[in-house]
């Protein structure tokens, strides 16, 4: 019956989609790790003088004459690298990492959630080269993706009170994007545009900004902090190579049958629980919802 399965008891939590690797504890652990060949090749392959760059920097950081000299790689690989003057800044990153990439993997999973957090930080990039073309210092660290991440979970959870150190009081998630953004933004203008700073801004608010638009395409909200109440839909350009969509049958139903409404229902409540609600097409959804009514009569 409708109501005796597990996945529609109150409290239970569709699966996401996640493989059986966690992609966020994947992406710390590399970051960490390059971070530690990072702190050891300075010692090793320590540059003749303080104007040369490092092994890890020279090749793998983002900055203007790396890119003309064709590193275009570096647009990605300076999100892995971090200051080793400044152990503060790769403990922020992936702290933060951490706590805003759980639930969206839940919500999203996988492969939307690399896509989201890879953008940001190309994004972060090309936005930091836009306005440093003429820089002879790298970028480097994880800051713009991340604020992709918490970009995209502000706009999904608007209303969702956070509790963050050192604040012993919640802090609205609409709060904490205005104070994100002005923060970044009062320090792009005074700071870096003027060069008189060493913080990426322009990174951190173009990746902000990826974020932003990646839930304005994927989850099409009326407005920038609008509630959202459903789970994730692909846009129809995803759903063309999704395997599942393409496996899924048309059903015509007769609801005056309450045996073929049922059989329906079951087929529909097993992809749920295979593959989360996100999958389901728009008749399905119906039918659930017809279903449901016939069930109260």
């Amino acid at each position: 019956m409708l109501y005796d399965r597990p996945y529609m008891q109150s409290g239970y939590q569709p699966p996401s989609g996640k493989s059986g690797w966690q992609v966020d504890r994947v992406i710390i652990g590399v970051t960490v790790a390059i971070f530690i060949i990072q702190a050891i090749s300075a010692i090793w392959f320590a540059p003749a003088s303080p104007t040369q760059r490092g092994f890890m920097e020279r090749y793998f950081a983002l900055y203007p004459q790396g890119i003309q000299e064709g590193l275009v790689w570096s647009f990605f690989t300076y999100g892995f690298l971090h200051s080793t003057q400044n152990l503060f800044h790769i403990l922020l990153n992936m702290l933060i990492f951490y706590f805003f990439a759980q639930p969206l993997l839940q919500r999203m999973g996988d492969k939307l959630f690399l896509i989201l957090y890879f953008g940001g930080i190309l994004l972060g990039g090309i936005g930091w080269i836009l306005f440093n073309f003429d820089s002879t210092r790298p970028l480097v660290g994880a800051s713009a993706g991340v604020f992709g991440l918490v970009i995209c979970f502000i706009c999904l959870n608007p209303r969702q009170p956070l509790y963050l150190f050192p604040f012993p009081f919640p802090i609205k998630p609409v709060v904490l994007a205005y104070i994100l953004v002005g923060i970044n933004g009062f320090g792009f203008i005074f700071y870096e545009l003027p060069g008189t700073g060493n913080v990426a801004f322009s990174a951190h608010l173009a990746g902000a900004l990826y974020g932003y638009l990646f839930y304005r395409v994927l989850f099409k909200s009326g407005g920038l902090f609008q509630k959202s109440d459903r789970n994730v839909e692909k846009p129809s350009w995803w759903k063309k190579k999704d395997k599942v969509e393409k496996t899924t049958r048309n059903f015509t139903i007769n609801l005056s049958s309450r045996k073929k409404t049922q059989e329906e229902v079951d087929r529909i409540l097993d992809k749920i629980n295979e593959h989360g609600f996100g999958s389901l097409t728009e008749d399905e959804k119906k039918t659930l919802d017809r279903a449901r009514d016939l069930g109260k009569k």
